[in-house]
């Protein structure tokens, strides 16, 4: 059918290729299909790529069709196209001996945009890395970690911790459906993680919690107050799917009060 555009604004589907092929019975017996996507109402035409060509299989087999499509851009070095010949290519075990491998798809995802074309360059990556890994989400845990630490001698802090964790889990387990990953809008979610750190750190700077044993005695209440107001378990929560074994020791070293270095400064590394 004319009018509908595919590919880039405007463009005819007059010459749109077409797949013939379907399966039956053992035999090929062929027919002529347009690979298309309804979604809401909507027809979204698709050039012949992989993706129109595995739709189009899975039609001819009257198999479900996908309701989303996700179509990421390409990556850039340095703004120039990444390629053998201009010896620019990034290896991924280059990004694992920097960044390790959770702190390295977490950068994929925050620096690159998923759906457009996009840029890789080192010193991005490095800044990203200090900003919010080690700087950010590692000084949030450290310094929550450190508070617990100075109060366990007033009260017990471990039942305390676990109670909180698990009422914060089962809260944002019904609440997932309005996550920005169902929406695959990934830096979104990334967004609103970082936003949640700067509200905590903002937080504790302005209450000043190491002086409540100047004022009184350290109660539970305070205790449920800095665990809430530091926004940990939605941090974890949110950061799992991005940095799911960082999130588990997360877990481990505040219910342990192991202040382990979660991102190591890049300091003393070679630049690349």
């Amino acid at each position: 059918p004319q009018g509908y555009p595919w590919g880039r604004e405007g463009q005819s589907l007059a010459n749109t290729p077409v797949i013939k092929f379907k399966l039956m019975n053992s035999k090929v017996q062929f027919i002529t299909f347009r690979s298309q996507l309804r979604q809401q109402g909507t027809i979204y035409k698709l050039p012949l790529n992989s993706c129109s060509r595995s739709m189009a299989s899975k039609s001819a087999l009257k198999l479900p069709l996908p309701r989303k499509l996700l179509v990421h851009g390409f990556i850039n070095v340095d703004g120039k196209k990444m390629s053998k010949s201009l010896g620019n290519v990034i290896e991924p075990k280059a990004l694992l001996e920097r960044y390790g491998p959770q702190a390295s798809r977490y950068l994929m995802f925050r620096q690159l945009p998923f759906y457009e074309d996009s840029n890789f360059v080192w010193s991005d990556f490095d800044a990203l890395y200090q900003g919010e890994l080690s700087n950010g989400l590692g000084n949030l845990v450290s310094r929550l970690i450190g508070l617990l630490e100075n109060f366990n001698c007033e009260v017990k802090i471990k039942p305390l911790i676990e109670q909180h964790f698990l009422k914060g889990e089962t809260f944002y387990a019904k609440w997932q459906k309005d996550s920005y990953l169902e929406r695959a809008d990934y830096n979104g979610e990334l967004n609103l993680i970082n936003k949640l750190l700067v509200e905590a750190d903002s937080w504790i700077s302005a209450n000043k919690p190491w002086e409540w044993l100047k004022k009184s005695k350290v109660n539970p209440e305070n205790i449920e107050e800095l665990l809430r107001q530091s926004h940990i378990v939605e941090i974890i929560y949110r950061l799992e799917p991005f940095l799911n074994q960082t999130c588990q020791k997360i877990r481990n070293n505040i219910l342990e009060l192991n202040r382990q270095v979660l991102f190591p400064r890049l300091d003393s590394l070679e630049k690349l």
